[in-house]
């Protein structure tokens, strides 16, 4: 599917699915872009996907490359968290057990 992890100059970290690499050498597309968010709860520190663009949760966003400081590969993702964001972005149940 090509899901990436993307750390931001901003201090965000956002997971997509990577549309286009090859748009320039300035530029990337993504889609289904979910922003990562700390949130506490009884059980302690949890990680929240909160869509990027409110307006619009599924949109293709161009991303500038120079906005971009590191990037995680789909294989390297932590099991739990791949499987929130699918959950999130397709409807399919991969979080709950049989």
């Amino acid at each position: 599917m090509n899901i990436k992890t993307f750390k931001l100059v901003s201090g965000e970290e956002v997971v997509a699915r990577l549309v286009n690499a090859h748009y320039d050498d300035t530029k990337i597309v993504v889609e289904k872009a979910r922003v990562m968010q700390a949130v506490h709860s009884p059980n302690g520190l949890n990680i929240a996907l909160i869509p990027w663009f409110l307006g619009c949760p599924d949109c293709e966003v161009t991303v500038y490359t120079s906005a971009i400081i590191a990037t995680i590969a789909e294989e390297n993702i932590p099991k739990q968290l791949l499987d929130a964001y699918l959950q999130q972005t397709t409807g399919l149940d991969l979080l709950s057990k049989m």
